[in-house]
């Protein structure tokens, strides 16, 4: 049987739930690892700040925004939370940063 590349949006998911099981420094060395560049931190309240230096959409973000925002929503979706993106390399930022807290 073949087997199949892992869609990157599989990959963003595997990743992203790791990193917020594991906030610290083990975590920014497994997202970036894989190529995100990443960094996940948590403060006082719980809530946790996810950033990406690198975009995984960026050549289709341009011509079609709406990538990004299904983005958002795939992260909120995954994560069962609210996922707020604070800022994202598309409009010219550094980083896909997003604040991570439990839905409710």
């Amino acid at each position: 049987m073949d087997s199949q590349p892992t869609p990157p949006t599989a990959t963003l998911r595997r990743e992203v739930l790791y990193a917020l099981r594991t906030v610290g420094p083990a975590s920014a060395e497994q997202v970036a690892e894989t190529g995100y560049l990443g960094r996940a931190e948590q403060d006082d309240a719980g809530a946790i700040r996810l950033s990406e230096h690198n975009c995984a959409i960026y050549g289709v973000s341009g011509p079609y925004p709406i990538a990004c925002q299904a983005e958002l929503e795939l992260l909120g979706d995954v994560l069962g939370a609210r996922v707020t993106r604070e800022c994202h390399i598309a409009s010219g930022a550094r980083s896909c940063t997003y604040l991570v807290e439990p839905a409710g």
